[in-house]
């Protein structure tokens, strides 16, 4: 078949000359379509509204950042307006979390991987997660698009109450208040509503539990404080010009704490002099308040002339959450080491008895029989009928009857034989005693301890005090 017949007509059916005019006229049309972009992908203005993460900052640029700046990305790209600012606190001193509202003028464009557009600025996309850059008059930061949306120009800002703990500094506890805020450039961040203050096991240190009213940003769905989501859980800052301190969350919304007075009884081994200053009424005071308050006071003496068994009654003022009971930052169990101070003494227990400020059990009358050893013969001639171990206005113990031998010894001769002899000196005391004891369902107990034979008891009997076995209760 000829390409041209005898009319100039391409295969015999198309006049050249028009072909070549339908050839330029696809050509033409090939070529507008690449300016402007290409098959599926014209695009038109558009203006749409961001939420940017620009993290931490040095406070100076944060204090730099306005609403009304202005940028772009080059001269043929829309601008970039900031709308609304929040600054919060940081994980650094002299440092910022700052969240921008800006107002981006780009383009949507027809999307090549799909139906549908998508935002696009400076001639590229700009997703959620898209990193932007935002230029103020003496300064240049970048930031993380966090939302994109066709309208909005503020910030969704709230003032939203949390409950924060932490554990600090005597110094610190002692300089913390009521109504201190945390500001940056003279803007409150966070405000403290409430303070309580309790003791731990070291002296130089306390738990603090701060009610505090924090400005947050919501952003994707969550509030956030200083840079990271608020929720139970979560740690956060809070400073002054006097202060540094970082917390956890413990509850958000209701900060509101619960305080009961709770009775507890504490034991523990103290020198004389210590016993000798605790008194019915003294008070544990921290930052002016009361936390504690002895109620009931028991020494008992023990092998060691220089040392008592203390047993404490106390009324401690304790936070109620989830329905414990907490002192110090603990939960109240039976066996914690608690602490109890005041100007003149400071002593740290074991938690005996909850509930109750008194010992545990029904008061009753116990004879027993207790065996001395080898008794100078000086400390025998106090033990008479009669008697008796007092504590305050208590009677604790009364002899009613006393017996005394030569003690025995054991000798053993140059041809290894062994015999006993009465020492010459020492006596064996026996003495029966009418003892104020308490009846538990664990048994009797005596002098805040287990009364079984066997158990050593020290008797302080007024110009004496001895230490022997006891050899059997009546029942």
């Amino acid at each position: 078949m000829q390409l041209l017949d005898d009319d100039g007509r391409l295969f015999g059916i198309v006049n050249v000359v028009d072909a070549l005019a339908v050839l330029l006229f696809v050509s033409l049309l090939v070529a507008g379509v690449a300016v402007v972009g290409g098959f599926g992908s014209e695009s038109e203005p558009a203006t749409r509204y961001a939420t940017v993460e620009l993290g931490e900052q040095p406070v100076y640029v944060a204090q730099q950042l306005s609403v009304g700046d202005r940028s772009s990305a080059g001269p043929q790209a829309g601008n970039v307006t900031v709308t609304d600012l929040s600054v919060s606190g940081a994980s650094e001193p002299g440092t910022a979390t700052v969240y921008a509202r800006v107002e981006i003028e780009g383009a949507l464009a027809e999307r090549e991987d799909g139906p549908g557009q998508r935002f696009t600025y400076a001639d590229r996309p700009l997703p959620v997660g898209s990193t932007l850059a935002i230029t103020g008059a003496e300064y240049e930061t970048n930031g993380t698009v966090v939302s994109l949306d066709a309208g909005g120009e503020t910030l969704n800002t709230s003032t939203t109450p949390v409950r924060v703990e932490t554990t600090v500094p005597a110094d610190v506890a002692m300089a913390v208040k009521e109504g201190d805020a945390y500001r940056i450039d003279g803007q409150a961040l966070a405000t403290i509503t409430d303070v309580r203050v309790a003791p731990t096991a070291d002296p130089s240190r306390y738990r603090l539990s701060l009610a505090l009213d924090i400005e947050t940003a919501r952003v994707e769905g969550s509030d956030q404080f200083a840079g990271r989501t608020v929720s139970i859980g979560t740690t956060v800052p809070f400073r002054t010009a006097s202060y540094n301190l970082t917390g956890s969350i413990v509850a958000v919304g209701d900060t509101g704490l619960t305080t009961e007075t709770t009775a507890v009884r504490i034991e523990t081994t103290v020198q004389n002099s210590v016993a000798a200053s605790v008194s019915v009424g003294d008070t544990y005071r921290v930052n002016g308040g009361s936390v504690g308050r002895v109620v009931d006071v028991r020494a008992y003496p023990t092998p060691d002339d220089s040392r008592r068994f203390l047993s404490l009654g106390l009324e401690l003022e304790t936070v109620v959450r989830n329905g414990e009971r907490r002192f110090g930052g603990q939960t109240l169990s039976l066996g914690q080491s608690i602490p109890f101070r005041t100007t003149s003494y400071d002593v740290t227990g074991t938690v005996v008895g909850l509930g109750s400020s008194v010992p545990p059990g029904e008061a009753t009358t116990t004879t027993v029989t207790v065996d001395l050893e080898s008794v100078d013969p000086a400390v025998a001639a106090e033990l008479d009928a009669g008697t008796a171990e007092r504590l305050g206005n208590r009677t604790l113990a009364t002899v009613t009857e006393v017996e005394r031998a030569n003690a025995t010894v054991v000798l053993e001769s140059e041809s290894g034989e062994i015999f006993a002899r009465n020492h010459p000196v020492l006596e064996d005391v026996t003495l029966t005693l009418d003892l104020t004891t308490r009846r538990t369902d664990n048994g009797l107990r005596f002098h805040a301890r287990p009364l079984t034979v066997g158990r050593t008891v020290t008797f302080d009997l007024g110009t004496v005090r001895v230490t022997g076995n006891v050899t059997s209760i009546e029942r």
